[in-house]
């Protein structure tokens, strides 16, 4: 036993010498030539962790010609966590890492308002935020904010009064294409803001688009061979995907185009599995479904995730299928998933997804299938995707 613990400390240290050597013979070469070897690594969490060689590594990594030679590869994943009480940051961006104290948001126009700014969604790099609730009661002009949090530029817009002081009730928003100016991620098409407003049970839902190119807000009313009062948007915030928005109901997807004009803007794609507890999301540009269901009580729970392989035909693909004990086994999540659950999807890597209970936020490693804690109370998320070099 003696002579194999010596041999596996041998092999050990051989191959810790033989890396050694590795980053000894590279660290050698120019500045200009060890900056393109880096630009080739197409793993974000490898780059990462080569800072960490020297400070000759760290500092060529955070060069600005560096940044931009890899910033088409890799937009570092930010969760923009909200609470009752404060705000967080949880994020892969050297900038985020960076602040010292904290991120906040003490700029205009957040600091000009007597009444908090509440945050509705986030799209890429931007947050959205709509004005303070208290606005609504004193009958002030109501705006939302399109704000990148790492440049502060901003933009605002006015919401139309008429369909939020006579009983509309707002459903959902999207976002797509890009937001010249303020947005350093690139897109296809002007960028356009969407609302879902139900006016009434008895009526069909209206469809607001605002363009950012003409500057008007254009109305109409969601004529579809299937009847959205009937069912319940699952989610508030879209997703978008080929520069069409994408919200989850009760059994369905609901897709809209917002550059169409016709009836062929709207779509329905139907999900792999009866209607249950799920969460709609994207991974490298593809959409996933995380289906959450409990077998036998709550000490075990099922993790299904789905992705939509052929966009077109609606076809959809397991990718992972969860059993997930939720007990002393696994203390971080023991309790918490009992009551509540929300998947986001890492937008990159498609083994991470974060789990957010009633009393957590836990990082889950699908093909690990392990968890780390990164916030040990409720809180919202709101991801963002911030371009390492900013325009």
């Amino acid at each position: 036993m003696n002579a194999l613990n010596q041999h596996h400390k041998n092999h050990t240290r051989h191959n810790n010498d033989n890396e050694n050597n590795v980053v000894s013979r590279i660290d050698k070469l120019g500045d200009d030539i060890l900056l393109l070897i880096l630009s080739k690594i197409d793993s974000w969490k490898l780059l990462v962790q080569c800072r960490s060689v020297s400070k000759r590594w760290n500092n060529i990594i955070y060069q600005p010609i560096f940044l931009d030679l890899i910033s088409l590869k890799f937009f570092p994943f930010t969760l923009y966590v909200v609470n009752r009480h404060k705000t967080f940051l949880i994020s892969e961006h050297p900038f985020f890492q960076s602040q010292n104290p904290p991120f906040d948001l003490d700029f205009h126009p957040f600091c000009d308002h007597k009444y908090k700014l509440n945050v509705i969604g986030s799209y890429y790099d931007l947050l959205i935020y709509c004005s303070p609730t208290q606005y609504f009661r004193l009958n002030k002009q109501l705006y939302y904010y399109f704000c990148n949090p790492i440049t502060r530029k901003y933009v605002q817009i006015e919401i139309p009064i008429n369909y939020n002081n006579d009983g509309g009730n707002l459903k959902a928003i999207g976002c797509t294409g890009k937001l010249e100016g303020i947005s350093s991620v690139k897109g296809e098409g002007g960028f356009k803001f969407v609302r879902i407003i139900s006016r009434s049970y008895f009526s069909n839902d209206i469809l607001q688009v605002f363009s950012f190119e003409s500057g008007k807000w254009s109305t109409s009313r969601i004529t579809l061979k299937f009847d959205l009062r009937l069912t319940s948007f699952h989610s508030y915030n879209s997703v978008t995907v080929n520069n069409k928005l994408h919200w989850l109901l009760y059994d369905s997807i609901l897709v809209i185009d917002p550059y169409s004009n016709d009836i062929s803007r709207y779509r329905l794609i139907e999900l792999p599995f009866p209607p249950s507890l799920c969460t709609l999301g994207v991974c490298q540009e593809r959409l996933r479904v995380a289906e959450f269901a409990y077998i036998t009580g709550p000490s075990f729970v099922t993790l299904n995730v789905w992705e939509l392989a052929d966009y077109n035909k609606s076809t959809w693909t397991i990718v992972c299928m969860k059993v997930i004990t939720t007990t002393i086994v696994h203390p971080i999540i023991y309790g918490p998933l009992k009551k509540r659950l929300e998947v986001t999807f890492h937008p990159y890597d498609c083994d991470v997804v974060y789990l957010e209970t009633e009393t957590k936020i836990v990082r889950y490693n699908l093909k690990s299938d392990t968890f780390k804690m990164v916030l040990d109370e409720w809180a919202v998320i709101y991801p963002l995707v911030n371009s390492l070099v900013v325009a």
